[in-house]
């Protein structure tokens, strides 16, 4: 296919400013910085704290072995009496140390990939082990894939089923092809009935999926985890943590038909709520642990009604879709805005008017700044505000139509979407039943698209999908 090995070259291209490798990620074999290390020397400029003994002192070895990481370099530090502190990227022996307990704390690795970042962890993160007298203790470091990562999740509030595919579906799909998921999770109550009506998904800093629930049939609502280690196989799903709508108060209800989510930088998760209770919703970290009702700061009228989209920009600052409320468009919260009580006035305006904007659903940040909105109303396509478009407060002269506007025949109403690491961005319709491709150098000029692939999904309704691990390139949680 000629068009998608035109793509992947500029992809791949590309990929070096959307995902390279980090100081603990490489290609190499798992190697090792500073082997053999007396531990009687005074720190280096390698960063490691010097280890001062005297001759004749006792000391012992610590022989770290590392597992599982195939081609990539680990993170892993290694800490212990007077104030030792060792960085290690793989397997290595580590002489002459101290006597006394060490702690061999681990960090994820990002594999990167030109669609979605694949996510080893080690299990356990942190090992102790214990130095003696001239002897070596052996400690590993097992590190595996987590079963998640790599796959682009997609819900279903028709069936109640989340699907996943990965890059080859994606990518080889042809155009309009349906294509079998390479996961089908179908999510249960706890109870064990099937909870039909998940619409937006959300991924939490430790992969752990969230999924906003709103069975109009039975009136069920409310929100879900799905902890990171069940989202790779095929499998009827429990959530391990429900968080069930709560009393906010003059007749109004915390969680009420989740119809947007986003995680700020502090992991506090915001919710558009669309239900019986229409508004904006906080919900602290702290109370995101464990199942329950949990309380959270409701705002409630004017720009907030009913959010069909939430996403944060680089700065911390919150911006929101809204649809058939008043008023319809776009709007900002800064960051200091968003410690508020009450529901203040947005810093930025973009009130939709004209055929072009009169509908938004969904946003996205690029990691250039601009802004990318699914349109369904006058406009049927994807627009997108460039970032020095926003700082003008969405005003272009006199009109607050979007720069550029991505059409295609695909899109009779999309609604969700999401960006990939290589900056093409992937459009959910539930009209057409599809999942297209926008290649990132037509994300930016406009016009009617020519995809990577489509997908046709027969179940999927409107739809917030994720990619998993979520471009490190974009302002999300990682």
């Amino acid at each position: 296919m000629k068009r998608l090995g035109t793509w992947l070259g500029l992809a791949t291209a590309g990929l070096c400013a959307l995902g390279c490798p980090g100081p603990h990620e490489g290609t190499a074999d798992s190697g090792a910085r500073d082997a053999g290390r007396t531990g009687l020397e005074d720190a280096g400029p390698s960063g490691d704290a010097g280890v001062f003994t005297d001759a004749g002192v006792s000391t012992g070895s610590l022989d770290l072995t590392v597992t599982g990481l195939p081609g990539l370099l680990a993170s892993v530090e290694v800490t212990g009496p007077g104030s030792y502190l060792h960085d290690s990227l793989g397997s290595e022996l580590l002489a002459s140390l101290m006597l006394g307990t060490y702690a061999v704390t681990a960090t994820s690795v990002r594999a990167p990939d030109v669609m979605a970042d694949t996510i080893f962890d080690a299990t356990p993160a942190v090992t102790t082990a214990v130095v003696s007298q001239d002897k070596t203790t052996a400690v590993t470091v097992p590190y595996s894939q987590r079963v998640g990562s790599g796959l682009f999740f997609v819900p279903s509030a028709l069936t109640g089923v989340i699907s996943a595919y990965d890059r080859a579906t994606l990518l080889d799909g042809g155009i309009n092809v349906a294509q079998p998921a390479k996961v089908t999770l179908t999510t249960l109550l706890p109870d064990g009935g099937v909870w039909v009506g998940p619409e937006v998904l959300a991924l939490d800093p430790a992969g752990n999926l969230w999924a906003g629930f709103a069975d109009e049939s039975s009136g069920v609502e409310g929100l879900a985890r799905f902890p990171a280690a069940s989202l790779g196989t095929t499998a009827a799903l429990q959530p391990d943590i429900v968080l069930s709508p709560s009393d906010a108060g003059a007749g109004l209800l915390t969680i009420s038909f989740p119809k947007a989510m986003a995680f700020d930088s502090k992991g506090n998760l915001w919710i558009g709520n669309c239900g019986q209770t229409e508004g904006l919703l906080r919900i602290d970290k702290a109370s995101l642990n464990a199942s329950g009702a949990p309380s959270g700061r409701l705002w409630t009228g004017g720009a907030v009604n009913c959010p069909n989209g939430l996403a944060f920009d680089k700065k911390g600052n919150l911006w929101i879709a809204s649809c058939g409320s008043v008023p319809t468009g776009i709007f900002e919260f800064t960051a200091d805005q968003l410690a508020s009580t009450t529901t203040p006035v947005p810093a930025v305006s973009i009130v939709s008017g004209s055929a072009n904007s009169s509908c938004p659903q969904n946003l996205a940040f690029d990691a250039q700044g601009n802004l990318l909105v699914t349109e369904c109303s006058g406009f049927r396509g994807v627009a997108e505000y460039p970032a020095w478009q926003l700082a003008d407060g969405g005003s272009t002269g006199s009109s607050n139509d979007p720069t550029v506007l991505l059409k295609h025949a695909n899109f009779t109403c999309p609604t969700g979407l999401a960006f990939d690491n290589a900056s093409n961005l992937w459009v959910v319709d539930p009209v057409s039943k599809t999942v297209t491709g926008i290649p990132a150098a037509q994300v930016q000029s406009g016009g009617t698209i020519v995809p990577i692939s489509s997908i046709k999904i027969p179940a999927v309704d409107y739809a917030g999908p994720v990619f998993d691990a979520t471009p490190a390139n974009l302002p999300l949680v990682h």
